[in-house]
């Protein structure tokens, strides 16, 4: 669900899907936006969303600028730092990158406007869907 957070929170564009994680769906939650409200030129997502070489791709495809909270990286092979295949060293870089935008001025104020709008929108829906399925509907 794409949720615009510097406005009135309006669900902008939506996306329903099978798939057990939101890896690859970051591009087509931003497809399913109308060309009528306009590109983004910033987006705020979860950690869901976290795929280095998607967010790569659609940064270099537009001007768009993407910011996510990264994943914590634990090492369960003890102290010694694990050989990385070029797939986590993209996925290394890129977790780097969004630690840097998140804690920058600009990416602490787009992840409280996140909180505030596109977390209250999740909230409503969840508190309409368990009304319906109290009622058996």
């Amino acid at each position: 669900m794409a949720v615009e957070v510097q406005g009135g929170g309006l669900i902008v564009g939506a996306t329903v899907s099978n798939q057990t994680n939101d890896h690859e769906l970051l591009g087509p939650v931003l497809e399913q936006i109308p060309p009528g409200i306009g590109q983004p030129q910033e987006v705020i997502a979860d950690s869901g969303y976290e795929n280095g070489q998607a967010v790569a791709e659609l940064e270099n495809q537009s001007l768009l600028k993407i910011y996510y909270p990264p994943r914590r990286i634990h090492n369960r092979r003890g102290s010694a730092a694990p050989r990385l295949s070029k797939r986590d060293k993209l996925r290394a870089q890129v977790r780097c990158l969004m630690q840097q935008r998140i804690d920058s001025e600009r990416g602490q104020q787009l992840l409280q406007l996140r909180k505030i709008w596109a977390e209250g929108c999740f909230a409503t829906i969840r508190r309409v869907l368990a009304r319906l399925r109290r009622f058996g509907i």
